[in-house]
């Protein structure tokens, strides 16, 4: 049982959601600092909170611990079922608005790239690392993206699916971690079920399966 719950307690989780067992409109996350997430829409199912494309997100504030900057280790995690699947429904995002350059999102780019993870540079031009990886609707995926030094790998239901190397910096944003949007729009259509943000820590591949097979039985 220690060995199913480690990524519970790795001292580098600074956010934990299992929202398929968090109902109400706001509530604690699960990691050590207990960060308050409060939810605007997203109906609470038993296999998640359900996204209507239209103005539904959940924000958890913008705490220091969620806030990953420069070149910092980071490793975040997303269990995803789509209704539907359009370019920009976001997962997760930073966003100052619309004109900042200081933001990031994870979010399905269109059917040729797939899964992208977007940062915007000085010059508001943008980085993306794309998965390569086209989700199919109303199927259940874990989504994990990792970063260590120059480092950056996608997976999908732990394999592995894209890796790059770029010195890219974070750029977090002066702004709310929010789940399900992205700039007041690109929404997310369907259900999320669980959330993990790891910072100073890429996880291994090996701790990426580890955290698939473990979380997997409450959702796929």
């Amino acid at each position: 049982m220690r060995l199913a719950r480690n990524f519970i307690y790795d001292p580098s989780l600074v956010l934990y959601l299992p929202l398929y067992k968090l109902d109400g409109s706001s509530f604690m996350d699960r990691s050590a600092y207990g960060h308050l997430c409060t939810v605007t829409g997203a109906l609470w199912t038993p296999r998640g909170r359900n996204f209507d494309n239209v103005d539904d997100f959940i924000s958890c504030g913008n705490p220091t611990q969620l806030q990953i900057s420069g070149t910092t280790p980071f490793t975040m995690i997303v269990w995803f079922n789509a209704d539907t699947l359009g370019g920009g429904n976001t997962l997760l995002a930073k966003d100052e608005g619309l004109g900042a350059v200081n933001k990031w999102w994870l979010h399905y780019r269109d059917a040729t790239n797939g899964l992208a993870f977007h940062i915007n540079s000085p010059a508001n031009e943008g980085f993306y690392f794309n998965s390569t990886f086209v989700p199919s609707s109303s199927t259940w995926y874990q989504v994990a993206l990792t970063r260590t030094g120059n480092d950056w790998t996608f997976y999908v239901d732990a394999i592995s699916r894209n890796t790059l190397s770029s010195s890219q910096v974070m750029r977090d944003a002066n702004a709310n971690f929010e789940i399900g949007r992205f700039q007041g729009g690109s929404f997310w259509d369907g259900l999320i079920g669980k959330v993990w943000v790891y910072k100073n820590k890429a996880l291994t591949p090996i701790e990426i399966q580890h955290n698939y097979l473990m979380s997997k039985r409450t959702l796929a």
